[in-house]
């Protein structure tokens, strides 16, 4: 009889682990992909599953008998899979909203050391941001979102839209964006007979785009934030250097997925990349 190592069996269900709370949270965004708001938060679709989590999701790998490893692996997504289900299910049906703060607690994107871009204006128009809203929730082919004739004409017109879009969610009107101001937002736009459920899992994805949003974790979004979504929304999905002024729909849909993901993925890279190709004050 082979040698077991108690490392390997640990190692293994850490990874079990660790995949469930991954197939759960991804099972959540893809769940609402359907959806019209800027983060894609305003819809919910049917249930969507994962067709296999890993190839080797129990870490059982180290089993001498190569048939015993096949069929292993095969059982192994099958539990995955339906665990997953069933944990995501039970999350949506009894989890407070306490259960999701922890989550994002748990899953932190990447911090970059950019200095807070100052308060929005109190009298800042929100025609723009209230426009884009309109547009997102249609079902729209292209959105046109700024001036690509020049780098500045962009940056100008990206800035602006970013400070009309705050001054929108800034309820208070203290001239910045906090968590709470993130997720109020994003669920008036909810259908009025909304769940519990569905409240709780718009307030999950909310928080984790607040999260990626909120590059250098202070706590609020500022302008130049909000401008550097926009502008990864315009980054094509095909051709990471194209920016032009215009929001595809299969585009807004693919960011619309990462942004609400839980975990660090194209989406943070793309967009910490596009606040310093607009703003150049982060080290």
């Amino acid at each position: 009889m082979a040698n077991i190592s108690w490392q390997n069996i640990g190692n293994s269900l850490t990874q079990f682990g660790n995949g469930l709370l991954q197939t759960t949270a991804t099972s959540i965004a893809l769940k609402s992909a359907k959806c019209g708001s800027i983060f894609g938060f305003g819809n919910f679709g049917g249930y969507c599953g994962m067709a296999q989590m890993y190839a080797d999701p129990m870490g059982f790998s180290w089993l001498p008998n190569n048939s015993f490893n096949c069929a292993n692996r095969q059982m192994g997504n099958m539990i995955a899979y339906q665990y997953g289900q069933s944990l995501y299910q039970n999350a949506m049906n009894g989890a407070s909203p306490s259960y999701f703060g922890f989550l994002n607690q748990n899953n932190v994107t990447n911090q970059m050391n950019n200095e807070y871009a100052g308060d929005i204006d109190k009298n800042q128009d929100t025609s723009k941001g209230k426009a884009f809203d309109t547009a997102s929730d249609s079902n729209f082919t292209e959105i046109s979102i700024a001036s690509a004739e020049s780098s500045d004409k962009y940056k100008n017109d990206l800035s602006e839209l970013g400070k009309s879009y705050g001054a929108l969610i800034d309820s208070n009107k203290d001239g910045k964006v906090s968590q709470k101001e993130f997720v109020d937002h994003e669920l008036s736009k909810l259908d009025s007979n909304a769940t519990e459920a569905q409240k709780q899992e718009a307030t999950y994805l909310a928080m984790n785009a607040f999260n990626k949003v909120d590059t250098n974790k202070d706590g609020v979004v500022d302008w130049k934030e909000l401008s550097s979504v926009f502008a990864t929304f315009d980054t094509s999905s095909t051709d990471k250097n194209s920016l032009d002024g215009k929001i595809d729909k299969k585009d807004f849909d693919n960011w619309s997925i990462l942004m609400k993901s839980s975990s660090t993925n194209d989406f943070d890279t793309a967009m910490q990349k596009n606040y310093r190709s607009l703003f150049k004050d982060s080290k």
